[in-house]
């Protein structure tokens, strides 16, 4: 007789309580990069160090708040076409906005940019490359540029 016998009954059980626990743990690892990948708030840092973006949702959106200037970034809204907002301080300006999670594109769409080297907005959308990278693609016509974000460490 097999002395082992005795353990078969119990091993498929076994295997359903092993898999079970690791289903369970995977499912709840890609939940939690689920929502890691559709919650961009925080301090971000433009990959040249211009701007620092405090990003936050707001009516069911996100945007990026101008929070600080890198070294020679001029402090006033100067490539403005609207004379009258160029004397407005590009810290407090909203660089981004309208950004709303799109589960099918699994990326923020229907956005705008406003960039300030050139004075313009422009249609935007973005999404993170892991907990600690924001890649924000603006589109001019048939144009496209891809900026890069790093999370500030609080």
């Amino acid at each position: 007789m097999n002395p082992f016998h005795a353990l078969l009954p119990t091993r498929p059980l076994v295997a359903l309580l092993c898999c079970s626990v690791l289903l369970v743990g995977l499912g709840a690892g890609t939940i939690h990069a689920a929502q890691a990948q559709t919650d961009p708030a925080g301090l971000w840092q433009l990959e040249d160090g211009k701007y620092q973006v405090q990003v936050l949702p707001q009516a069911g959106t996100w945007h990026g708040k101008i929070v600080a200037l890198g070294p020679g970034v001029p402090p006033k809204d100067t490539n403005n076409p609207d004379p009258t907002r160029r004397i407005r301080n590009l810290v407090g300006t909203d660089l981004f906005w309208n950004l709303r999670w799109n589960p099918a594109a699994r990326k923020f769409t229907g956005g705008r940019l406003y960039a300030p080297d050139r004075g313009r907005e422009i249609s935007a959308e973005a999404w993170l490359e892991g907990p600690n990278t924001l890649r924000l693609q603006g589109h001019v016509l048939m144009m496209t540029r891809i900026i890069t974000f790093h999370r500030v460490a609080n």
